[in-house]
């Protein structure tokens, strides 16, 4: 038949392993190319073998296992240059942060004061204000964090540890409103959380609003290792977080423990400062960071909301940058973050301590915007792939354009054999 079509001998051969190809390339490149996340983690894994080369005479960040875990800033601005009004204060320890849309709200745990900052945070911009209490308090706050509760689209801001009549410390939670004319808010609301804390400044540093499979979670971080102060609350590696739900008095609001999830041992951490989940992931295992104060260290891990797990596998520590000359630690005092995309962060930091270097004067009670790194081994996952939603639909188009493709050539190939004249050859003719 071949000869017939006026093909070489070898040319069937050659045809037939072309369309093979092709039919392959078809069949598999759509299923690799979904599982790209794959590739990239083969990719970097091979790149890590850089890390094996002794970097000697180096100094810390001079190394390449360090340089390429160090996050990148990308903006910071002074709270104090911020806002337009100032409104009479001068000290904004910033400890947590919250996004709603395009702007951030930012607590401090000495001002009653709660700060709305657009999200390109520019200098003394009018849409930059502090929204004052309408209680007009003087006193420390002690609020360590913020969340929007997107049922009734309310704040909910975070005190650390109040003591109760008991004597007992317990963190509390305030509901808030927002008067945006009047640039006020008001507490609706007052919450204690049915969990004792042993010190007054070892409590909840960080809060997760999560709304999942139809209900309302609420994720807590400690500040201590094991959820306590002292020694035991700076062994490192024991980092726990607490999974709070409303209970069901209908007298008085009481936050009620669910369960304590574990942060794996990865996150070596003396104390945890921020978290924060990433909730554009697709699927139940989203990315989430976590931040230490003291180590000025970042955990980059997921969480499963299906069983409220933190998973482990591929997590790894990234660190805020040192200071050019020497390699020292000036982010000293993150105490809150917030994702801000797939690749990039908001980060808020407190007020330097007296029994701190004065480098890390130089970026206290800031907000700050970082970038990670650009070969993370968790990567943000693809919001357009030919694994599912129109990527899907395109790799089915491509898979039968390219099937009816080959079936129209090799159509061509038979028809042409069929027309073609053909006179025998006698066997023993030369």
């Amino acid at each position: 038949m071949w000869a017939r079509a006026g093909f070489p001998a070898a040319q069937p051969v050659r045809t037939i392993s072309v369309f093979a190809v092709l039919l392959f390339a078809l069949l598999v490149a759509p299923s690799a190319l979904a599982g790209s996340d794959k590739v990239s983690r083969f990719l970097s894994d091979l790149g890590d073998v850089q890390d094996d080369v002794p970097d000697v005479g180096k100094s810390e960040c001079e190394k390449h296992s360090w340089r390429k875990r160090q996050l990148k800033l990308l903006k910071e601005m002074p709270f104090s240059g911020l806002f337009g009004d100032l409104k009479g204060h001068g000290k904004f320890e910033a400890s947590g942060i919250e996004r709603v849309h395009d702007q951030y709200y930012v607590v401090f745990d000495s001002l009653h004061s709660l700060g709305r900052v657009d999200n390109r945070f520019r200098f003394r911009s009018s849409n930059n204000v502090l929204l004052e209490n309408e209680e007009d308090r003087e006193d420390d706050s002690q609020y360590e964090a913020v969340v929007y509760r997107a049922r009734t689209k309310r704040f909910i801001l975070v005190q650390e540890a109040i003591e109760h009549d008991d004597n007992k410390y317990r963190p509390v939670l305030h509901e808030v409103e927002i008067d945006d004319k009047h640039e006020t808010y008001k507490i609706l609301e007052e919450c204690s959380v049915d969990f004792e804390v042993n010190a007054s400044n070892k409590g909840f540093e960080g809060m997760q609003y999560i709304e999942w499979d139809g209900h309302e979670w609420f994720l807590a971080l400690c500040e201590g290792n094991h959820c306590e102060g002292g020694e035991k609350g700076m062994e490192k590696g024991n980092g726990k977080a607490v999974l709070l739900e409303f209970g069901d008095d209908y007298e008085t609001c009481v936050m009620t423990v669910v369960k304590t999830v574990d942060l794996p041992a990865t996150a070596f951490f003396t104390d945890y400062s921020a978290m924060a989940i990433q909730f554009d992931d697709p699927g139940p295992i989203k990315r989430v960071v976590v931040a230490s104060q003291a180590d000025s260290e970042l955990w980059l891990g997921r969480i499963d909301l299906d069983k409220f797990e933190f998973v482990d596998e591929d997590s790894e520590v990234l660190h805020f940058p040192r200071t050019p000359e020497h390699c020292e630690v000036q982010y000293c005092n993150v105490e809150g973050v917030k994702w801000l995309g797939d690749r990039r962060l908001a980060v808020v930091s407190d007020k330097a301590k007296r029994t701190q270097s004065y480098l890390c004067t130089t970026k206290e009670e800031m907000l700050h915007a970082f970038a990670l790194p650009e070969k993370t081994k968790i990567q943000p996952p693809a919001r357009t792939t030919l694994g599912g939603g129109t990527g899907h639909a395109a790799r089915w188009l491509i898979l039968v354009g390219g099937l009816l493709g080959c079936l129209g050539a090799t159509v061509w190939v038979v028809a042409k054999a069929g027309t073609s004249t053909w006179t025998p050859v006698a066997s023993g003719d030369s």
